[in-house]
């Protein structure tokens, strides 16, 4: 294949909506990924009440307690609720119906599930839930 042809097909228009779309299932066939393959199998040692991963202390701010649900003793058996949230909200984009709130309960559930295994936690796991924040804000559907 001819270089100059293939930059200037790289370089050409995207259709936005399109791309949107496929980053966003993308992210999400990875947030599923990791929870049904990876994270299930070994649940009750990941979150569970005999887990081995010792709680975090943090700094008593509310933006914290959201986000640190998890390392708290008294919360730590409401994991289930945080492994079905993010595909909830997976379904309510996958029908149309409130997508943002949809992105947003992906976004808490990967983060509060995820952030309880702080150990095992790579680069990649935080680019992804950057990612998963910035999603909640861009809208893939056109308005014509």
């Amino acid at each position: 294949m001819d270089l100059n042809r293939l930059i200037t097909r790289l370089s050409g228009s995207f259709d936005q909506v399109r791309t949107v779309k496929w980053l966003r299932w993308g992210l999400y066939a990875l947030v599923a990924y990791s929870i049904i393959i990876l994270g299930l199998p070994m649940h009750e040692l990941l979150w569970g009440e005999y887990s081995l991963i010792a709680p975090m202390s943090f700094p008593d701010l509310w933006t914290h307690d959201v986000i640190m649900f998890l390392h708290d003793e008294d919360h730590r058996a409401w994991y289930p609720l945080f492994v079905i949230l993010p595909f909830i909200g997976m379904a309510l984009i996958l029908f149309k119906r409130w997508t943002r709130f949809g992105a947003l309960l992906v976004f808490l559930g990967t983060s509060i599930l995820f952030n309880r295994t702080y150990t095992f936690l790579t680069g990649g796991n935080y680019l992804l839930h950057i990612l998963l924040f910035y999603l909640v804000f861009i809208d893939e559907y056109s308005s014509g």
